[in-house]
């Protein structure tokens, strides 16, 4: 039924091994990071609200190559899938970072648009007489919603010497929340202020874990555009209440030792939020009838929701099978443990 278990568990064996890890996150020319969800505070973090977000088992490395040239100096580009395929190759002049060759000219452009940024950032980034060879490899499907640009730009930021914050605000905005995860490599819980953005790195270990399962709702959502339409709401008196409410949830969940207590938390923070959005909870349109708490993730009406139910794990998967739902992952299974990568 878990169609990327095998993948998952192929990775959860491979960061057992520590010198793998350390080659993968400490080599010079090899970078790595964690793709993230947020469980709390979606939107109206980009209000100041606290957000409780955490680092996934799947993310994205970076591998860089180079050799002197006599002739133009270059980068060729390659993106993997989580499948190994290459999805996008592209070739820059590093002169101006022209593209040379592409095989998807939307895409070329917008990486054409952060080269130039952290050329901008840091004017020494690829100066050199060299040829480059860069591969990137997605380890989830894109339409996931795990952070697949995020984890690129603060990739690219390591590499390049420069801030993922600022690399982020010139590029895709939001709020740096996933930046915060890719950084801290662990569960966080996030602020901004403005362009200034606060996080702590916190242990998490609710004692129902085996009751939650993250599950897919085959529906991508354009994180740019999500931003667009909640900038575009009006306000009501009350909504500095919700965000302080949503901030204190985000506090309280990371204390939350009983299940039912924590489905309450989720409740009220859906009912919060579908009144800013002014849109109907997942859990009223798609799972009127679930024995539990669905609560959306991220962008409301795609990417991932987060199941719990005092039914125990067979119930959550039955459910969300016999409605057609097949990437039904445990939270186990998808959230990584901080420790793998903080020695």
């Amino acid at each position: 039924m878990n169609i990327l278990n095998p993948i998952i568990s192929t990775l959860k064996s491979i960061r057992g091994n520590s010198n793998t890890i350390d080659s993968r996150t400490l080599g010079l020319h090899n970078f790595y990071s964690p793709g993230k969800l947020m469980l709390t505070g979606e939107y109206v973090v980009l209000d100041g609200a606290s957000s409780l977000a955490l680092p996934t088992m799947l993310g994205q490395s970076l591998k860089v190559q180079s050799r002197k040239t006599f002739s133009t100096p270059c980068l060729n580009w390659e993106g993997l899938d989580y499948q190994g395929k290459k999805w996008v190759s592209v070739k820059f002049n590093l002169t101006d970072f022209s593209i040379i060759e592409s095989s998807d000219q939307k895409l070329s452009l917008k990486l054409q648009n952060i080269f130039r940024e952290v050329r901008d950032l840091n004017i020494h980034f690829l100066r050199e007489d060299k040829e480059y060879f860069v591969t990137s490899n997605v380890e989830f499907p894109l339409n996931w919603g795990l952070g697949s640009s995020s984890t690129l730009l603060f990739n690219i930021s390591q590499w390049a010497y420069v801030s993922p914050f600022a690399l982020s605000r010139r590029t895709f905005g939001g709020s740096g929340c996933d930046i915060a995860v890719a950084e801290a490599k662990g569960p966080v819980i996030f602020n901004k202020e403005d362009d200034h953005q606060e996080w702590k790195l916190i242990n998490l270990d609710f004692p129902f874990k085996e009751s939650l399962y993250f599950v897919h709702l085959d529906q991508k959502q354009n994180t740019q555009s999500e931003i667009k339409y909640y900038k575009s709401l009006t306000r009501d008196d009350d909504f500095d209440k919700k965000v302080q409410r949503i901030s204190d949830i985000s506090k309280l969940i990371i204390k939350c030792s009983s299940i039912i207590q924590f489905q309450n938390y989720l409740s009220e923070h859906e009912d919060i939020v579908s009144s800013i959005l002014k849109r109907k909870k997942v859990k009223d349109l798609l799972f009127n009838d679930f024995e539990g708490q669905v609560k959306s993730l991220g962008a409301w009406g795609g990417d991932f929701v987060l199941a719990v139910s005092n039914n125990g794990p067979e119930y959550i998967q039955t459910y969300f099978k016999n409605l057609g739902f097949n990437t039904v992952i445990s939270y186990n299974d998808l959230i990584t443990d901080s420790s793998i990568f903080i020695k």
